[in-house]
């Protein structure tokens, strides 16, 4: 059985490999904050997931966006609706 804790750190690593692997930003503030609306929970992991995606899309503004570099073709997006 994996621990609580252990669980956690799990999925703070799939949190962070989205951020930066699949969705190529490397902003530290933002970064900061969308980790911080995980608090454990299921629920938790939605609500930073959707501050990611939140953030991704600000980043993508063609005016005011950011350098992005996904890594493509090493991860598949565990969050992703097929």
């Amino acid at each position: 059985m994996v621990s609580e804790h252990a669980a956690y750190c799990n999925s703070l690593r799939v949190l962070a490999e989205l951020w930066d692997d699949l969705k190529g930003m490397s902003d530290v503030a933002n970064a900061a904050a969308a980790m911080g609306e995980f608090d454990g929970s299921d629920a938790g992991i939605a609500t930073a997931v959707a501050a990611i995606d939140g953030f991704h899309e600000a980043a993508l503004n063609p005016n005011s966006g950011e350098f992005l570099m996904p890594v493509v073709g090493v991860l598949d997006d565990p969050f992703s609706v097929a």
